[in-house]
């Protein structure tokens, strides 16, 4: 009896004297997850309490095990936050390979800089980033911290724990606090997996998703852009503040009634710069002239300079600033074009789209804000132009190889519609070269050479 009570009371102290954090000790990872990964997810658990139409509480919880030194930048964090979002209680602690805590991150190792510098004259979007330099593989890092937000509207979705190549993961979940009446909607991609649901008292409910055992994938050349080969969810809430404007992401419809709400007022000119259209465009009668001399009028007198201020990352700054100024970010640059078109009677509308090497595919059925750019979209009879503000060098109807062949929201006066910018097809993408060489009596050569290039081409051009 004194032995059984001997032996139960050693393994007590042995549990009450064990680190926490040997839970991360490497050699519990499972050989499987190892494969092709250079860290691996310990946990990553995401807690999204909706509080009221304009308060949501998001807490993260993430711990990676770094394999090794190529595995390194997993360790890395970046927190993008606003006027919108704000964070707080960020902590960071260490563990080594056997899951022992080394030790807990300094405040200093947390850098808190603007985002965007390199290009925005002016943004209140900030990034809080933390990097390490450890020199011992494997490691372990757990991070937590929690965001603020004084919206409702696109909180950083879609939810897509393992979002590169090799890393794996043990698991991850995302939780949803939601009251009784808040509606939203979500969207599997590559994983079947639906939520657990359960009741939070009366009035709230709970939802949550959970992945475990995410095997790493190896890089390839040419490999599949990481949404079609990862598995993720998309999150969107129906009614939505962003602000103080309230909108209803139901449908495409609603969404672009939501970005005309945003726009009330924006379009008008001051009476100069209507006259100056209309004495540039006076007497043209070919549709294809008038849209061609009025975008080179836009692109000779802006530029584009980014200023991110509160609702502007959605609202463009008024057509009559742009013009006064001769400057603005893609939205304020689209609005002012679509009020240049309509001094001239040319009826054209402000449009968004997914900009980007890599085309996102948008499920038509599944309305949320996906869109990163503005474009503008001029309907003709028999034709459709469509027009990058931001260039001041791409010829009228080219937007470049990042905005082609992919879905775009065009917001009408009667809301938003939901269609496709042209591809360019293979033999469109052309580049066509003539030399002319002469040779006089003594050998000395005299060359001219010209050059024309086609679709995708002419991008490649403008940037060398």
């Amino acid at each position: 009896m004194q032995i059984k009570l001997l032996l139960t009371i050693s393994c007590l102290i042995a549990c009450f004297f064990t680190s926490p954090g040997q839970e991360y000790a490497v050699e519990k990872i499972d050989s499987l997850l190892l494969e092709n990964a250079h860290a691996v997810i310990r946990e990553y658990h995401t807690r999204v309490e909706i509080r009221s139409r304009n308060r949501v509480q998001k807490q993260i919880t993430y711990v990676v095990t770094v394999l090794n030194e190529r595995g390194s930048h997993f360790a890395d964090l970046d927190i993008v936050y606003d006027s919108f979002r704000k964070v707080r209680n960020l902590k960071g602690t260490l563990y080594d390979k056997n899951g022992e805590k080394i030790r807990d991150m300094r405040r200093r190792e947390f850098f808190d800089s603007q985002l965007y510098s390199d290009y925005a004259l002016y943004s209140e979007n900030r990034i809080i980033k933390a990097r390490h330099n450890e020199r011992e593989y494997p490691f372990t890092i757990k991070y937590e911290y929690t965001v603020n937000y004084s919206i409702t509207a696109f909180l950083d979705f879609p939810w897509m724990p393992v979002d590169n190549v090799h890393l794996a993961a043990e698991r991850a979940s995302i939780t949803f606090d939601t009251p009784q009446d808040f509606e939203f909607r979500n969207k599997t991609v590559l994983t079947d997996i639906l939520p657990r649901q359960e009741p939070l008292g009366r009035n709230r409910k709970l939802y949550t998703w959970e992945l475990t055992h995410i095997k790493a994938i190896p890089h390839e050349p040419y490999m599949p852009y990481r949404l079609d080969l990862l598995p993720h969810i998309f999150f969107s809430p129906n009614e939505f503040t962003y602000g103080r404007y309230r909108g209803n992401m139901r449908s495409w419809k609603e969404i672009g009634d939501w970005i005309n709400l945003l726009n009330e007022g924006k379009q008008d000119l001051d009476r100069q710069t209507v006259q100056k259209v209309r004495e540039l465009t006076d007497g043209m009668t070919d549709t294809l002239e008038i849209i061609q001399t009025v975008y080179q009028y836009m692109q000779s007198h802006t530029r584009y300079v980014a200023i991110m201020l509160g609702v502007g990352g959605f609202q463009p700054e008024p057509a009559s600033s742009v013009a006064r100024l001769g400057y603005g970010e893609c939205k304020a640059l689209s609005n002012y074009t679509v009020a240049l078109l309509n001094a001239a009677g040319i009826k054209a509308h402000y449009t968004l789209i997914q900009s980007g090497q890599q085309i996102v595919q948008i499920d038509p059925d599944f309305p949320s804000n996906y869109f990163n750019h503005a474009i503008v979209c001029v309907p003709l009879e028999n034709d459709t132009i469509w027009l990058e503000t931001t260039n001041q060098i791409l010829p009228v109807g080219f937007i470049g190889a990042s905005n082609m062949d992919r879905y775009v929201l065009v917001v009408t006066d009667n809301g938003g519609v939901l269609t496709r910018t042209p591809p360019v097809l293979a033999d469109e993408n052309r580049i066509h070269q003539v030399l002319h060489a002469s040779l006089d009596t003594n050998g000395n050569a005299r060359i001219n050479l010209r050059k024309e290039f086609n679709g995708v081409s002419i991008t490649n051009r403008i940037l060398q």
